[in-house]
């Protein structure tokens, strides 16, 4: 996954601090689920957002972008304040360059000419890749990978030194099979690891940043002093009852502290490397799958009424069709509005003055279109029922109607909307 942060602030990347005004504009062009599982900005859902890379431009279409991490978040009434850092050796080229790339960056048609921040699924760095903007050569190196204490693992290895000529087999099946950033292996991280305090990095590693503990038991296991600052974080696990958190694997029957003869795990002296890495992929292909079930459920169960609202909100072709030929919106136009009365008309409603729907470069219409997919269930209803009124008082002298049932329709639309039947 990678951040995507669009700004008409143009100077908002020239700095390490920028304030997202309106917490609404966070998950705008995202698909839903993922929208659901980082929009109440817990601590898991921040330092997930942290691991993830981030392309940082402006709106239009030929801005310069910036490649880095999303280095702290913190959230106000109605606002999400980010500290950024720019990655140094990819170099700043402009949006124009990305052309051939929008449909794998899942950017949509009117997506530039809004500020706001989407969570896109998709490898930022292997599609930077192919579009020649970074260097296939480093595509795989870990320094493209951001801080290890603000990345999210996939699966983090545990191992005394005396195995690690079997486990670094199992290590880069893993990187050739998992989107790349997925497996913690500590001899990918050596420049980051020689430091201070690497105890308690280690311990939020396997604690905090990794979704699965693969701990590769042995009797050089027990006794080794790193081996055990690792095992008391995923003792914790343990603790707290997340087992498909743990993994075991045993290369003999030493005896670990904490271990008992009824945990299931895996013989190593029965399979080869390749068999043990398919083994853990299919463990984190089970744990994906329970998450995105989970995240499902919090959609249509839990969360039930604000998934409604969100869904209700979102128009349908059909829809589109009827709001078109309601107000007249072949040919680009809106009723019987110039510019300066849509730009008028659309004030009346408390629309934000940076919104995309104020753009002259576009026609009324394709602004409205935009604006109605874009916005609130409740602006939507308020949208449409002022343009209803103005509409009742400039065709009121028409005795025809070119749509059969035109009230009809649009209360229809309206009341399933949440709205109420026009009179």
């Amino acid at each position: 996954m990678f951040n995507f942060l669009v700004v008409s602030n143009t100077d908002a990347w020239e700095g390490f601090v920028y304030e997202l005004i309106g917490r609404s504009r966070f998950g705008e062009y995202t698909s839903e689920i993922i929208r659901n599982r980082f929009s109440h900005f817990s601590s898991k859902a921040i330092e997930e957002l942290k691991s993830f890379p981030t392309l940082f431009t402006y709106e239009g279409n030929d801005e310069k972008v910036k490649i880095g991490y999303i280095r702290s978040i913190s959230t106000g009434k109605d606002s999400v304040r980010i500290e950024y850092e720019f990655e140094s050796f990819v170099p700043e080229f402009t949006f124009s360059a990305l052309a051939s790339q929008i449909n794998k960056l899942n950017i949509g048609k009117y997506e530039m000419s809004r500020t706001h921040w989407a969570v896109k699924d998709g490898d930022l760095f292997e599609i930077l890749s192919q579009a020649g903007l970074i260097d296939k050569t480093v595509l795989h190196s870990p320094q493209l990978l951001g801080r290890v204490e603000d990345l999210r693992f996939k699966v983090a290895l545990s191992f005394p030194g005396e195995k690690r000529d079997y486990v670094e087999e199992i290590a880069n099946e893993l990187k050739r099979s998992l989107p790349r950033g997925s497996v913690f292996y500590d001899k990918d991280f050596t420049s980051q690891l020689a430091r201070p305090n690497l105890d308690t990095l280690l311990q939020k590693i396997y604690l905090e940043n990794s979704d699965l503990d693969v701990v590769f038991l042995s009797s050089e296991y027990e006794s080794k002093e790193w081996c055990g600052l690792e095992w008391r974080a995923i003792r914790e696990h343990i603790k707290h009852k997340k087992y498909n958190s743990i993994m075991f694997m045993k290369f003999d029957d030493a005896q670990i502290p904490g271990v008992f003869s009824t945990d299931g795990y895996v013989d190593l002296n029965r399979w080869t490397s390749k068999e043990a890495s398919q083994f853990i992929i299919e463990r984190i292909r089970l744990n994906e799958a329970d998450v995105k079930k989970e995240s499902a459920e919090k959609v249509v169960g839990t969360n039930f009424l604000v998934a409604a609202e969100q869904i209700e909100v979102r128009l349908r072709s059909i829809d589109m069709r009827i709001i078109d030929e309601l107000f007249e919106m072949k040919g680009g136009y809106v009723l019987d509005f110039t510019n300066a009365t849509f730009v008028d008309f659309i004030k009346d409603f408390d629309v934000k003055a940076d919104d995309a729907v104020f753009d002259e470069g576009q026609s009324k219409a394709n602004r409205l279109r935009d604006y109605l997919r874009r916005a609130s269930q409740k602006e939507v209803i308020k949208i449409l029922q002022g343009l209803w009124e103005y509409r009742e008082v400039i065709l009121r002298h028409r005795d025809n109607e070119h749509l059969p049932n035109q009230r009809e329709l649009f209360s229809r639309l309206l009341k399933r909307l949440g709205g109420n039947y026009v009179e």
